[in-house]
């Protein structure tokens, strides 16, 4: 694998050279799925340790992007809860309001970012004011989440990438100030929800070390992503990225 091209370049991710990535000595690889390839090295170590995966080639993005069951990106863990609770208040404000009437668009969650974005125009001429009225904040909250995915799907870590990050934390807290209708995940439930999830899989979780230790017996030198591969076959409701999440490598 040393000798493959795409190791001549940059992660596509984070955009570090491979030559300085393969001198921390990090666990390295590339796995397949649907038909498309990921590079993929580990970054840190310890409680730091984590995973940059990325498409191995130019290709490969085009050909995820162009998929016919392209989504946007579902996150996992804390991050998504928090987001998918915010989202998910947006959208009532706008349901409320009857903005969601057309029964040829598909309004469920997240959403396309040009849905929501098309929403926000017929808002705007419809003569709802920007940074004054709710629904006006509640389509551009929704149209900013949805690129803001797009972004963590492709890996994209650019200033835009940043300032769409910025812009919505600025939205959610002046919707807060201004009506109250985004709540804090305390307000909602959403850690009392994740306290009850969490304790609810720790027995699937179990099972998912269970079998991802058995594969680095087998296999001692794989990275995280390609155990979670054959793990995710033995447990085929769970996701790949939600098992690499919940997985540890055995100590030596």
């Amino acid at each position: 694998m040393a000798n493959e091209e795409f190791l001549q370049g940059c992660c596509r991710a984070c955009r570090i050279p491979w030559e300085d990535i393969l001198s921390t000595g990090a666990e390295y690889g590339v796995v397949e799925r649907e038909g498309i390839e990921y590079t993929y090295h580990t970054v840190g170590s310890g409680v730091t340790k984590h995973t940059c995966l990325g498409f191995k080639t130019d290709a490969d993005w085009l050909k995820r992007r162009k998929s016919p069951d392209f989504s946007l990106p579902t996150t996992d863990g804390a991050f998504d809860d928090r987001i998918a609770d915010i989202e998910k208040d947006a959208r009532q404000v706008l349901e409320r309001a009857g903005l969601l009437s057309n029964p040829e668009v598909d309004y469920t969650l997240p959403g396309k970012q040009g849905t929501w974005r098309n929403l926000l125009h017929t808002l705007e001429e419809r003569g709802f004011r920007a940074y004054i009225d709710k629904e006006w904040y509640a389509a551009t909250i929704l149209t900013t989440s949805a690129g803001l995915r797009d972004f963590i799907t492709g890996g994209i870590r650019t200033k835009g990438s940043f300032l769409y990050a910025i812009l919505f934390g600025e939205l959610i807290k002046e919707a807060q100030i201004r009506f109250g209708y985004i709540k804090k995940q305390s307000e909602t439930g959403g850690v009392i929800r994740g306290k009850r999830q969490t304790a609810s899989r720790k027995s699937e979780w179990a099972k998912w070390q269970a079998a991802a230790n058995d594969i680095w017996k087998k296999h001692p030198k794989w990275g995280k992503p390609a155990v979670a591969e054959l793990v995710k076959k033995q447990f085929p409701n769970a996701t790949v990225r939600t098992i690499r999440f919940r997985i540890e490598k055995p100590a030596p």
